[in-house]
C-alpha cells in the first residue's frame, strides 16, 4: 500500500505523456521505488513500473535516460533542454 511519488511539474508530465501513449492512467507524480534497502527504496524511479531506465535501481550497463529522469532534473533546479 506505501506508494511514494515524485511531483515534480516537468517529471510529472512526462509520465503523464507516457500513460497517455501506453493508454493508461495512473495516480499523481511518477512512481518511486517503493522495495529493497537503503539506495533503492525512496531513492529511483520504480524498476516494476519503469524496468532498465537510469533512475530504476538496478543496473545493467544499458539503461536509457528518459525525458522523464531528464525533466527531473529540471524540477531540482538544474538547466535542462528537454
Amino acid at each position: 500500500a506505501y506508494d511514494p511519488r515524485f511531483i515534480g511539474e516537468g517529471a510529472s508530465a512526462e509520465y503523464e505523456t507516457l500513460l497517455t501513449e501506453a493508454g493508461k492512467t495512473d495516480s499523481a507524480g511518477v512512481p518511486i521505488e517503493n522495495t529493497g534497502g537503503a539506495g533503492s527504496i525512496n531513492s529511483h524511479w520504480r524498476e516494476l513500473t519503469f524496468g532498465p531506465e537510469l533512475m530504476s535501481p538496478n543496473a545493467s550497463g544499458s539503461e536509457a535516460l528518459s525525458k522523464m529522469t531528464a525533466a527531473s532534473l529540471g524540477d531540482i533546479g538544474y538547466a535542462v533542454n528537454v
